[in-house]
């Protein structure tokens, strides 16, 4: 649902984007969506070079910053439901995190990290986070305290708490952008993960919610920006 102020020629949407008060990559990314938009090519733009990580991790925060308030309270809904859903391991997870010294809020910076660059297109970047997250983390397995909890010890439950809502953030993420090759290859990896000892413990739907929702804003951030800047439109979502 949206509301339309009047329009100007499509031919002045090149002057408004220059116009108007933009960083640099906000620019490239406006001008590639005035190209798109004049030309009435559909959503053709690579999703990863329009990809904000700033509206990503912030979600709600950022569009309320850029006075996107309508969606931004959509947003902020969708954010807050999952709260509402039983989180199983929530308890457990923080318990392991103090044992382990803050080693679950480390593990949950790196798949952040790890998200920003592989959805902005920095693929190398990200499986090179990935890698030494993942060495770091066996390197000192041994080292620590074992507690064991039957199926694995709990750093290694602690550890597939965080794989797990990543992988699933990255589908929903390459669903969206209808993305099969990558959908094939998130599916490869997490069988890769299952079959070398990372089962999904201690995983619940409101943790995995929690991921795929935080993607909606990073996919849809710039679009709603342009909307809303170049277009003069109002809107809900």
């Amino acid at each position: 649902m949206h509301t339309d102020h009047a329009e100007e020629p499509e031919s002045c949407l090149a002057q408004r984007v220059q116009g108007a008060k933009l960083s640099p990559s906000a620019r490239r990314r406006f001008e590639v969506l005035a190209a798109e938009h004049d030309a009435g090519s559909g959503n053709q733009a690579d999703p990863r070079f329009l990809f904000n990580a700033w509206a990503f991790v912030f979600g709600p925060l950022y569009y309320f910053c850029f006075g996107l308030w309508r969606k931004g309270l959509i947003l902020l809904a969708l954010f807050i439901l999952p709260l509402f859903s039983p989180d199983d391991g929530a308890a457990l997870a923080r318990i392991l995190g103090a044992e382990y010294a803050g080693t679950g809020t480390l593990f949950a910076a790196a798949g952040l990290l790890f998200s920003v660059l592989l959805y902005s297109g920095r693929t190398v970047a990200a499986l090179i986070t990935a890698a030494l997250t993942l060495g770091a983390a066996l390197y000192v397995h041994p080292r620590l305290p074992y507690l064991d909890l039957g199926v694995s010890s709990g750093f290694i439950w602690l550890l597939s708490r965080s794989i797990w809502p990543v992988i699933g953030a990255t589908l929903f993420f390459y669903a969206l952008t209808r993305n099969v090759p990558a959908v094939l290859s998130t599916l490869l990896a997490a069988a890769v993960f299952y079959k070398i000892g990372f089962p999904p413990q201690g995983v619940s739907i409101p943790l995995l919610l929690s991921d795929m929702i935080r993607v909606l804003p990073g996919l849809m951030a710039t679009r709603d920006r342009f909307r809303r800047v170049i277009l003069r439109k109002k809107f809900w979502w």
